[in-house]
């Protein structure tokens, strides 16, 4: 399985690959650890993380996904200077809609 980890820029709105040394190690660990725990082995995956500060959406789907469908994998992460927890919103299927990522009921 491969999986290509993409960051949302705050300006454009456009998401741009990154690489492991773009990102802190704990934290790029930490979503390949519980993503890939949670991952579809058939597809080719893709990672999205939103950055807001204190909170890190983090959605996978299969390559080429649209962000309104309702194929993503999505959790955020709480972060106070380390993270400080994970919520899930319902469950952990490739089920939800990266679009609404923020809109979602998410529970630890």
């Amino acid at each position: 399985m491969s999986t290509s980890l993409y960051a949302r820029d705050p300006i454009t709105k456009a998401y741009k690959e990154l690489s492991a040394s773009e990102v802190s190690p704990g934290v790029w660990g930490l979503i390949a650890d519980v993503a890939s725990a949670q991952s579809s082995p058939a597809n080719q995956l893709v990672t999205y993380i939103d950055d807001l500060g204190t909170t890190l959406y983090v959605g996978k789907a299969a390559l080429g996904a649209s962000e309104s469908a309702a194929v993503w994998q999505i959790f955020k992460m709480l972060t106070t200077g380390s993270v400080s927890g994970i919520r899930w919103p319902g469950d952990a299927n490739f089920t939800h809609v990266w679009a609404d990522r923020a809109s979602l009921t998410y529970s630890s």
